[in-house]
């Protein structure tokens, strides 16, 4: 398994591939745990910067998760519409050939 060397796997702060929404909400949860809202942040300029850039990529990811199901769905409804337009121009396909046939039978009856 590779792994970036510029960063500690094991480093709570070492970007994930693709966390889910659950593990991110534990991770903020283990780090605000003891339930002190104000408490004063610590960490270093380096941290919190390292910190802001994962939590951008997470949200990054779960963007273009979405726009994976949406592109799925949209591509499934499309299907969906492409057959009813199909049954459709058959229908008016058909309705066209039996007024046809009607015009050339009431011209046949004169």
């Amino acid at each position: 398994m590779d792994h970036d060397l510029r960063h500690d796997p094991n480093d709570p702060e070492a970007p994930h591939a693709q966390r889910s929404p659950k593990e991110r909400l534990l991770e903020a949860a283990q780090r605000g745990r003891d339930g002190d809202e104000h408490a004063p942040d610590v960490r270093t300029f380096d941290q919190v910067v390292i910190s802001e850039l994962v939590r951008l990529v997470d949200t990054i990811q779960t963007l273009s998760l979405r726009q994976d199901v949406f592109e799925e769905e949209l591509g499934a409804r499309r299907d969906a519409i492409d057959a009813r337009l199909s049954r459709l121009e058959d229908s008016l396909k058909r309705v066209a050939d039996s007024v046809q046939v009607l015009i050339l039978r009431l011209g046949d009856e004169k």
